[in-house]
């Protein structure tokens, strides 16, 4: 956008109006942003979005499934298997219908045992992993202070991190895609390979997102695409990749389960695996 000309006396004002104009359009230079995301409210508190990353010819065949979560009208729950009888993992739509939860998601990667959490993951007394790994990021759930968010992503890096781990019962360590300061930007560190994947964040209003991709993406590139969509994120951590990620809904209008599976091979739905942890979305009651 070219700048005209004004008097001496007033231009200064002027400049500064039309350059804050420029920001509000995404820029006196550049093309604006025309992306958009379509939410699709399932409750109060509680939306939905199928999106493709800006710029991937497949379109279709990749949508990636956002379910956003407001925490202060929905409990956040860490469901693990090492906490019931049998220690037995279960699918994660499986998770979902037998204890009842609108959705579920998995929780973090796990150790060859088949139970446990590869980094810290704890729910109220009971403790899968009290190790804290070199995962950056870290959900927090059911805070001993009422006051306190029902749900929060807590990077290590950030000043209060230590003070708000022990100010919630529930706390499960991912790897950070997506660091929030300065301003949101992807810092994935992990290995270059393509897989379906589960990944959990929170975004500017601090509402939890619940993210799968069954097309299969690194998650530098899936960081970077879902940063270019208005989708507010600000902190996002990879939870799971490949055939054991996937996405329960359990909500009236929507009954659906995505489940992942590796490289290009993914294709028709895959049947969802066995895993010990998952997240799931209930009321607050």
């Amino acid at each position: 956008m070219k700048l005209p000309s004004f008097p001496p006396r007033w231009s200064a004002q002027v400049l500064a109006a039309l350059l804050l104009l420029c920001a509000s359009q995404g820029g006196c230079g550049g093309a604006r942003n025309t992306h958009r995301v379509g939410w699709e409210p399932f409750r109060p508190g509680l939306d939905f979005a199928e999106v493709t990353l800006p710029g991937d010819p497949t379109q279709e065949s990749s949508r990636i499934q956002v379910l956003r979560v407001d925490p202060r009208l929905f409990e956040i729950r860490l469901l693990s298997a090492s906490a019931y009888p049998g220690r037995r993992g279960r699918t994660v739509p499986e998770w979902a219908s037998q204890t009842g939860a609108l959705a579920a998601i998995n929780a973090s990667m796990y150790m060859t045992d088949g139970i446990t959490s590869v980094a810290l993951m704890r729910s109220g007394g009971h403790v899968n992993n009290p190790s804290l790994g070199r995962g950056m990021a870290v959900l927090l759930a059911d805070p001993v202070d009422s006051t306190m968010p029902g749900a929060r992503m807590v990077e290590m890096d950030d000043p209060a991190f230590e003070a708000l781990l022990p100010r919630y019962r529930t706390a499960v360590q991912d790897l950070r895609i997506i660091a929030s300061r300065p301003r949101p930007h992807v810092v994935w560190k992990g290995s270059p390979q393509k897989w379906s994947q589960a990944a959990l964040g929170e975004d500017d209003q601090g509402r939890i997102l619940l993210v799968f991709s069954r097309s299969p993406h690194n998650p530098s590139d899936l960081g970077r695409g879902l940063l270019e969509l208005p989708l507010g994120i600000r902190v996002l951590a990879h939870a799971e990749g490949s055939d054991e990620a996937s996405l329960a809904i359990r909500v009236s209008s929507l009954r659906k389960t995505w489940s992942g599976g590796q490289s290009s091979e993914v294709g028709a739905d895959q049947e969802a695996q066995a895993v010990p942890n998952v997240i799931a979305v209930f009321p607050r009651k």
